[in-house]
């Protein structure tokens, strides 16, 4: 047997467990029978002690290469599952700092959809499957469209506040019909001018221009392009 252990048993020595003052890359061993517990510092900085257990090592070599104990390098090769799940888990993850059980359990269960689809999606051999570069983007792409449905829904409620319709706007790449409209009759949203072709007397008022000419146009003129450039 060789597996991790947690360092907040009473039986481990203290010294196994403190991280301060230790040399990078360096082990510690005790022996109780035929057991063997390894305390291994890592060397990289801001790494936590690793604590092996083991009935399989009886003593405390090391490779000659690296300076990594067996028991790690063997765990290291030998390790799946769980140990590799928790891991993929770490990188991306979901979860967020809650009091609630059910959150906690319902996190666990995306951390889990996230690596096993990906995993199915890796061994589809579907035609029209779509290339993902790494695991961060899966997930986003993935996390999108578990929403879009949705967003989509809400845009259609009417009461909904200007706010919240701008960023789910935002997320969907979707230009607000205002905005369509101006871009469309060729003037810009928010500017009011006096109709270019109306009598100075009406003093009619319009946001929508000309897209040749860049001149207002009322309502009585309601075109993308204004009489002086429609005869041109």
């Amino acid at each position: 047997m060789v597996g991790t252990m947690k360092k907040n048993k009473a039986e481990i020595p203290p010294s196994f467990v403190e991280l301060r003052g230790r040399e990078k890359n360096s082990a510690m061993f005790a022996f109780s029978g035929v057991l063997t517990l390894l305390s291994y510092c890592p060397p990289k900085p801001k790494k936590k002690i690793v604590m092996l257990l083991s009935t399989m090592y009886r003593r405390g070599d090391t490779t000659e290469t690296v300076r990594l104990p067996d028991m790690v390098q063997f765990y290291n090769e030998t390790k799946c599952g769980v140990d590799t799940f928790d891991q993929l888990c770490h990188r991306n993850y979901v979860s967020r700092s809650t009091r609630r059980w059910p959150l906690t359990v319902f996190y666990s269960l995306l951390n889990a959809v996230g690596i096993n689809s990906m995993i199915l999606l890796k061994g589809s051999h579907a035609d029209d499957k779509e290339a993902v570069p790494d695991r961060r983007t899966y997930l986003k792409t993935l996390a999108k469209a578990l929403i879009k449905p949705q967003m989509e829904a809400r845009l259609r409620y009417p009461k909904l506040s200007k706010n919240l319709r701008s960023l789910i706007n935002g997320v969907l790449k979707i230009e607000p019909a205002e905005r369509a409209q101006a871009r469309q009759a060729g003037g810009r949203a928010g500017r009011v001018g006096r109709c270019s072709f109306c009598d100075r007397s009406k003093d009619r008022k319009s946001k929508t221009k000309c897209c040749r000419c860049d001149k207002f146009i009322c309502a009585r003129h309601q075109h993308t392009i204004c009489p002086d450039c429609a005869d041109d």
